[in-house]
């Protein structure tokens, strides 16, 4: 099974540009990305040679989909009408094939959304649509394309509402590139059981949706995730699983998808993607967040506590707060900032060293800020907050490892109550530390816990493979110079 997500979960509207989700798809770790294909016709070719090249650079497979405006209807009394939505159909599976995307999902079986207040006649509605489907399939089949017929809840379908109708209409149809597509957020309206309605489907299923009851990602809601899961391996499903979030205000998307709050509550987008990509990912709901990397938290303050915030409100992603560290090298005014949040989430101080000579020679930002304001910076966010703060403390060999180190430290961090998280240093070519020896790490620990200091040591991982902390980083920008 392979993994990915509808553009529109970042646009308000239908169509526009693909290729700049393409390189976030595969930096977010998806195999897939899904675009509207409604507004082909209005693109040159080289538009789709584009995607096309994009989506091979980055690795990403691409999908289509369409909600069938009303006059390319299969399902319409008017042949002339249908003639037209045949000529429309043609030329998308043309720029179809240009872009290498070999399957289109939605109600292909007649419009959408429907204007109920129109009388419906479904029976002669599907056999007509059933009928044409042959010949749309021939089409699609000529240009390697599969077609997915989607079953749509009753409130924005009527031909294929449920996964019985869908394998019913799939089979009439008699063509081995028109498939089953399911959706979890139709499902959970239509649907007696989620799990018995993938069983019906079976082998027919090559397309599946991914979202919540409100649409939202998946993860952060009721769905039965498990259960899902486990009849899609029961019917040994090999096919497709897009997320399509709507989540976004503004726009025709907005209008047709009825999404009347936000809500994603106005955050930038990159840091809560990678929350739900995860969740996506794993199928399990993420329960602890560290905000830390190549890049300083604190610097993005505003951006940063609005994630806070979605992150622990219980209409957002729900997280403990007591599950989420933040990690900063020291900007004493965005710490003391943060500690009149009164947030409860811990605060993670690179120090790395106890006197303001030794941290400088380790860390620019010291320059800036001294020990001094550090500490004091620290004691009113113990202060207003009562969450103890962690020293991250990187032991290098010969710099900051002696006893006389373990002491000052022992004496900055005591009266703070602060937890201390010895880390050893990882070699990295640009610069000459090395690593503290096992026996000297182990003295510097129990130095520390002898004054009533509590410490830990960080598990390595990675280090093998020039992954562990540090050196990912510059092997990728050893990686991007060279090219």
């Amino acid at each position: 099974m392979k993994y990915g997500i509808y553009y529109a979960y970042w646009e308000k509207e239908w169509g526009g540009q693909f290729v700049p989700y393409v390189e976030k798809c595969r930096r977010l770790g998806f195999d897939i990305l899904e675009v509207a294909c409604g507004a082909f016709h209005l693109e040159e070719d080289s538009f789709f040679r584009e995607l096309r090249q994009a989506a091979s650079d980055n690795g990403i497979l691409l999908t289509g989909g369409y909600g069938p405006r009303p006059e390319h209807n299969l399902a319409s009394a008017d042949e002339a009408a249908v003639e037209r939505a045949f000529a429309f159909y043609a030329d998308m599976f043309r720029k179809m094939e240009l872009a290498g995307i070999d399957r289109i999902g939605g109600a292909l079986s007649s419009f959408w959304p429907v204007d109920f207040s129109k009388p419906m006649d479904k029976p002669g509605d599907r056999e007509r649509s059933v009928r044409r489907m042959g010949r749309l399939a021939d089409m699609a089949a000529d240009r390697g394309i599969t077609l997915c017929m989607e079953a749509l809840n009753r409130f924005e379908g009527y031909m294929i509402n449920d996964a019985a109708e869908c394998v019913s209409y799939v089979r009439q149809g008699d063509r081995p590139n028109v498939k089953v597509m399911l959706d979890t957020f139709h499902m959970n309206i239509e649907e007696d059981d989620m799990a018995g309605a993938i069983r019906t489907a079976g082998d027919l299923l090559c397309h599946f949706h991914t979202g919540e009851c409100n649409r939202k990602v998946p993860g952060q809601g009721r769905m039965p995730w498990k259960e899902i899961g486990e009849a899609l391996r029961e019917v040994g499903f090999d096919g497709y699983a897009v997320m399509e979030p709507f989540v976004r205000r503004g726009g025709q998307i907005e209008r047709d998808i009825h999404i009347w709050r936000e809500l994603r509550a106005g955050i930038t987008g990159e840091m809560l993607d990678q929350v739900y990509a995860i969740s996506l990912l794993t199928g399990e709901r993420v329960s602890n967040v560290v905000v830390m990397g190549t890049g300083e938290p604190l610097d993005n303050y505003d951006s940063l506590v609005r994630f806070l915030e979605l992150l622990t409100d219980e209409k957002g992603l729900h997280i403990s707060a007591r599950n989420i560290t933040v990690s900063t090298c020291g900007l004493v005014p965005q710490m003391r900032k943060l500690a009149r949040e009164k947030l409860q989430i811990t605060l993670a101080l690179s120090l790395h060293a106890a006197t303001d000579e030794k941290r400088r020679s380790l860390m620019p930002v010291a320059n800036r800020y001294g020990i001094g304001e550090l500490m004091e910076a620290c004691r009113e966010y113990f202060e207003r907050t009562g969450r103890r703060i962690t020293f991250e403390y990187s032991l290098v060999g010969g710099v900051n490892d002696t006893r006389e180190d373990a002491r000052l430290l022992a004496a900055l961090a005591g009266p703070l109550r602060c937890h201390v998280n010895l880390i050893p240093v990882n070699p990295i070519k640009e610069r000459e530390y090395v690593q503290s020896e096992a026996g000297r790490i182990q003295a510097f620990k129990n130095m520390l816990e002898k004054n009533g200091i509590n410490v830990t040591i960080r598990r390595e991982m990675g280090r093998d493979i020039d992954g562990a902390c540090g050196q990912l980083r510059r092997s990728y920008m050893q990686e991007d110079q060279t090219c």
